[in-house]
């Protein structure tokens, strides 16, 4: 009930440097760059933060996007690497 997850860009904020090296695992990943738009999500990690956090513009591109896109790429390197 209600928003879930409210803070998520304070986590976000805490967890960027992680969520950089791994965008650079997933670019040396043989076949995530076949799922997912990697260069979209490098420049989105290095564009943060952005100047309002609350515009859905900008929830949907971190929130939504980048977050997503790097839970689908753990699942893509799980599945295909043995989860290295």
């Amino acid at each position: 009930r209600g928003y879930q997850a409210p803070d998520w860009y304070e986590k976000m904020e805490s967890s960027l440097p992680k969520f950089r090296e791994y965008a650079g695992k997933l670019r040396a990943h043989p076949t995530a760059g076949q799922y997912l738009d990697l260069d979209a999500l490098e420049m989105s990690l290095s564009e943060w933060p952005p100047s309002d956090v609350d515009q859905y513009e900008n929830v949907a591109k971190y929130r939504l996007k980048v977050l997503r896109g790097l839970s689908v790429g753990a699942l893509v390197r799980y599945t295909e690497s043995g989860n290295e």
